[in-house]
């Protein structure tokens, strides 16, 4: 009864313990103030334990070195003092992992795997596919040794884009982003194919959503994080 009240209640609780969870995400997940329309606050409001670090720019290799972000950093830890800062190096993957030992590790990245400046031809992103594809078996690799085998994973791929002021996001060339990512990440992570949780993109610059379309991402990715995440696949 109790848990059927608080499911009531809480709509994205789940009724499954929850398991810390290590978030790293892009420049979508970026944010300064908590209330704002954006795709990390919408998670942070609906998922407040998450360990959350998000920094524009990253890429999968970013976290793997600790490399330099291009307009921000941010940190949200339960119980300590959040943190944001411009220009600065994020922490190091294994350094996170080791700090917080999560059970659970939520990856919103991709975009910046692929260059969508609009003054290039976006054709010539799938030309960087073989440099893609190895900077995903890299973070992969690392995911799946021996010290962090039992860290379950889920990972959110990028949405859809449009013709903008700045960039030029083409189905033709984000298809060839989740081939990689398919035949990378998939094989260690639950791929989420965020292309199909918002039908059309509303934001101005071409790859960033506009208010609208952070708030139906955010609030239809949080939904996936309740269902079971499963064990790691075998072997992995």
């Amino acid at each position: 009864m109790w848990l059927l009240i608080l499911t009531c209640i809480f709509p994205f609780a789940s009724a499954h313990a929850w398991e810390k969870t290590l978030f790293l995400g892009d420049s979508h997940s970026f944010f300064q103030e908590k209330t704002e329309r954006r795709l990390g606050a919408v998670l942070i409001r609906t998922l407040p334990e998450l360990i959350f670090f998000s920094a524009c720019g990253s890429a999968p290799q970013t976290w793997l070195e600790g490399g330099n972000t291009n307009c921000g950093f941010r940190a949200l830890v339960p119980g300590k003092q959040d943190e944001m800062r411009i220009e600065s190096a994020v922490p190091k993957l294994s350094d996170l992992l080791a700090q917080h030992q999560p059970k659970r590790i939520w990856i919103e990245l991709g975009d910046n795997l692929f260059d969508w400046d609009k003054s290039r031809s976006p054709a010539l992103s799938t030309l960087a596919l073989p440099r893609v594809k190895k900077q995903l078996r890299a973070f992969i690799s690392f995911l799946s040794s021996s010290a962090w085998r039992s860290l379950k994973c889920v990972w959110a791929g990028p949405a859809k884009g449009g013709k903008g002021t700045r960039y030029e996001k083409t189905d033709a060339a984000l298809a060839q982003l989740y081939k990689a990512l398919e035949s990378e990440v998939a094989k260690r992570c639950r791929l989420i194919d965020s292309r199909t949780l918002v039908d059309h993109y509303d934001g101005g610059d071409g790859l960033h959503f506009g208010p609208e379309g952070s708030v139906r991402w955010g609030e239809t990715l949080a939904r996936e994080f309740d269902p079971p995440w499963g064990d790691p696949p075998a072997g992995k």
